[in-house]
């Protein structure tokens, strides 16, 4: 028993660091990623958590859990996430990702673990003593980096703009003071005897509420008006029929009216919003509705019902099922990777299977809640510490239901959970399952060397998040050098990250960069000694771009980006008639269609194909599927009218370039296009009023205010051609042909006077 307290200790200690840094703490090499640098730490926090577990275990032979329904419920979660990822789209998707997926099987499993071991290493009420005022020492150091950051502007080398925090997400950041509001507000409310922490409370919970006025996340308000209602009920309550000593809950009251308020001064215009907007506007973050979650769900249900289409991979079903009125909004090309919330997302990703074993897990969840609030009495503390753990935990779960938050928000909610099962055990009836293996020595053996395989395994994964780590890091480096035109050392680098992390998303970093490498040397100056030379580097760099994409598309061959990717580059070459490259690229095209079947971008590029492939019939049919898909496709209306110039129906061209501006009626280039055309067309005043509408979008535009001074000039506006001319020269001074233009002007002779 003494081997098994030491281990106790030595867990609690690991998981007091992890809940103490995670919220704020950054690596300070490699990664310019909150999110990526959070989930490191996770990991590998909790895996030396796990590790020294079974250490321990193959050292006493003895095996320690609560009696648990919330425990024996997490088993059916990963029992099921196991199944759903073996038979996954994708397995290595599923089982690990990338490290900032929060839905893979590895980052369940360590939720879970993360349960299962701090309901053991928690039952003792001076470690939950400590664990609680690390986990507010860490609010109050992120409150106060934020508050110096939006003051000051002090960044700390990390953070960039209002929005930006250590946290890392926003919304996560309100969550987050949501639950520092609601455990100060339980402790202010029901923990007299916790004399320290009622006093820490009262200066928490009004930074908290600063913080969330800040944040504006009306999610959180609705919640927390919610728990606040239900404190200020049950203590009223138990004041009238059970203890009169109790004080009158006006700190819940305070809380709830507070929430109230902001819910309503929160809306879109209200006071808190035009407050917040001005401050700290919020990122824009776009997410399924519920509609749209259910509608994507009900295919998914009909294909995979039992175990889904695999973890993390909710965007595969989105691409294949998303609702058809998606394609008329702004963010019709969105692939989302998740659906209205963490847990619902559950029912496409791991199905009937993996979605029921949550809805029990929350409902033990609420019954551990319930029984806390039940068995409360004032003069024990370790019925405070069962509430703010059992309330704490079903908060950050009721946010899972309703929102995605990050891994941050995830391990808190794994922990408090934990915790409320171990203060279940010292502070009620609950008791330990105690397994020993020292029954016979051939069940010690056995035991022995399956502990240490897992423990080896345990070794292994940490290995493996450590690697993708670095991978991760060289793929950053490669971005920066892309960003740089450096195709060249973006290469070497994402070849580096792609040797220890096998990725699609690598492979195809590593086409696009051959691609656009392909495209600096064909627009290079050359003469007639290079074309030999310059051919045989096309023929090289082709082939390396498609290797590499082809190794992308056998990594992943069920996500689309691969497919699309394939086209477009097999589609750069048939201008160039390399023999097959438009039979492939068509080929390409297509599977990516039969992925994303509501995708009207595909179907451009599909038209885009035929063209280059000199057939146009071909190409209007696509651009008729596209439009059918998304009638108010801008960029689709403009091929068309491109097309149509080409083929000499100007007629066409300009009807088809006035749908473009009804699509976009804010997009400079439909503007520029039906200018042109009507310039074409000789209808100069209709040229002018549509090249001025262009300009005034976008008053940089040179081609515009150039047609736009053609025109004035046909129309008899002399000075005002010259000035619009005279403009083009400013930013322009060597263009000899608008230099000739203005000097054929102030002559009285037409533009393009010899």
């Amino acid at each position: 028993m003494e081997a098994e307290q030491n281990t106790s200790r030595s867990q609690y200690i690991l998981f007091i660091i992890i809940a103490f840094l995670v919220p704020f703490v950054k690596v300070p090499w490699a990664i310019n990623s909150l999110m990526v640098d959070k989930s490191l730490l996770f990991t590998l926090g909790i895996l030396l958590t796990l590790f020294l577990w079974f250490m321990a275990r193959i050292r006493d032979g003895v095996v320690v859990f609560p009696r648990s329904a919330i425990l024996y419920s997490t088993g059916l979660i990963i029992s099921s996430y196991l199944l759903s990822t073996i038979f996954s789209t994708n397995v290595g998707v599923s089982f690990t990702g990338a490290l900032f997926d929060v839905e893979t099987f590895w980052t369940v499993f360590l939720l879970v673990v993360t349960i299962f071991l701090s309901s053991v290493a928690f039952q003792t009420l001076s470690s939950v003593a400590v664990l609680y005022l690390a986990l507010f020492s860490s609010g109050l150091i992120l409150f106060l980096s934020e508050l110096t950051h939006i003051i000051f502007g002090w960044g700390f080398g990390i953070l960039v703009g209002p929005g930006s925090n250590l946290l890392g997400n926003w919304y996560d950041f309100g969550i987050f003071f949501g639950l520092m509001t609601l455990l100060a507000l339980i402790l202010i409310e029901f923990g007299q005897r916790l004399s320290f922490f009622r006093r820490l409370s009262f200066i928490l919970i009004i930074l908290s509420l600063l913080a969330l006025v800040f944040v504006n996340f009306s999610l959180v308000w609705w919640v927390l008006a919610f728990f606040a209602g239900l404190i200020f009920v049950i203590k009223i309550f138990k004041k009238r029929f059970f203890d009169s000593t109790l004080v009158f809950p006006r700190f819940a009251l305070f809380v709830l009216i507070i929430s109230v308020l902001a819910i309503y001064a929160g809306k879109s215009g209200g006071v808190l919003d035009k407050f917040t907007s001005n401050l700290t506007p919020a990122p824009i973050e776009v997410r399924p509705s519920w509609g749209g979650t259910f509608e994507v769900g009900r295919a998914s249900f009909l294909k995979d019902p039992i175990l889904g289409v695999g973890p993390n991979l909710f965007v595969r079903r989105w691409v294949e099922a998303k609702p058809k009125e998606i394609n008329s909004g702004p963010f019709w090309d969105a692939d989302f990777n998740s659906g209205v919330g963490y847990i619902p997302t559950a029912w496409v990703t791991v199905g009937m299977l993996g979605f029921l074993s949550w809805i029990i897990f929350l409902v033990s969840i609420f019954i551990g809640a319930g029984k806390a609030l039940r068995q409360y009495e004032d003069k024990n503390p370790n019925h405070v510490y069962a509430l703010i753990s059992s309330l704490g935990a079903l908060y950050l779960w009721i946010m899972a239901v309703f929102y995605t938050p990050g891994l941050v928000v995830l391990f808190l909610a794994s922990l408090l959970t934990g915790i409320s099962v171990a203060t279940f055990v010292f502070g009620t009836n609950l008791s330990n399952f105690v397994i020993t293996t020292n029954i016979s020595s051939k069940v010690k053996a056995l035991t022995i060397l399956l502990l240490t395989i897992f423990s080896i395994g345990v070794l292994s994964i940490g290995y493996l998040y450590v690697n993708k780590y670095r991978a991760l890091a060289y793929y950053n480096e490669s971005v920066d050098e892309t960003n740089a035109s450096n195709f060249d050392s973006a290469i070497i680098l994402t070849e580096k990250a792609s040797s220890i992390d096998s990725s699609d998303m690598y492979q195809r970093a590593i086409a696009s960069a051959y691609t656009s490498l392909l495209i600096q040397k064909l627009q290079a100056p050359t003469n007639s000694k290079e074309q030999e030379t310059l051919q045989e580097e096309f023929v090289k760099l082709f082939t390396a771009a498609t290797s590499a994409i082809e190794k992308a598309i056998e990594i992943d061959k069920s996500n689309y980006v691969n497919w699309l990717m394939q086209g477009d580059i097999y589609a750069n070459a048939v201008e160039f008639k390399l023999e097959g490259a438009y039979e492939r690229s068509l080929s390409a095209y297509k599977e990516a269609g039969r992925l994303n079947p509501s995708n009207p971008f595909i179907f451009l590029q599909l038209a885009r194909l035929e063209s280059l492939n000199k057939n146009m019939g071909g190409a209007v049919d696509y651009l008729n599927k596209a439009i059918a898909l998304k009638p108010n496709y801008t960029d689709a209306f403009l091929f068309a009218s491109g097309i149509a110039l080409e083929g000499g129906d100007l007629e066409t061209a300009i009807r088809a370039a006035e749908l473009a501006i009804e699509s976009a009626p804010d997009d400079f280039s439909t503007f520029f296009q039906l200018g042109y055309l009507n310039y074409q067309n000789g209808d100069y005043d209709m040229a002018v009023e549509t090249l001025e509408k262009a300009l005034f979008l976008n008053p940089s535009f040179a081609n515009a205010r150039y047609f736009l001074g053609l025109s004035y000039e046909r129309i008899g506006k002399k000075e005002l051609a010259i000035k619009e001319f005279e403009k083009i020269i400013t930013t322009n001074p060597d263009n000899e042909e608008v230099l000739r233009i203005i000097a054929n002007l102030k002559a009285g002779h037409p533009a393009f006077s010899p």
